[in-house]
């Protein structure tokens, strides 16, 4: 799992590479009762969360989690200066 936002929690993800999680293929698993911010988010696939080959949006009964728009491509990592 990537990000876990409990029952009390709000969020927001964003500008991240959200893929490549083993444990339940989950890139966000959502049981906030506040709705949660992960749009700008690379999912694994240019089309977004889904279950397979990207991961997916995991929400416990009635959250809520944006993800548009979504990243087409891999967040380009940055590099501290002199390396």
């Amino acid at each position: 799992m990537g990000v876990r936002v409990g029952p009390s929690g709000t969020a927001r993800v964003n500008g991240n590479d959200l893929f490549g999680n083993v444990y339940e293929n989950c890139g966000v698993a959502n049981a906030s009762a506040e709705p949660v911010d992960a749009s700008d988010n690379y999912w694994g696939t240019p089309e977004g969360p889904s279950p397979s080959p990207a991961d997916d949006v995991c929400n416990a009964a009635g959250a809520l989690t944006v993800v548009a728009p979504v990243r087409a491509r891999a967040v380009e990592p940055k590099l501290a200066a002199g390396r």
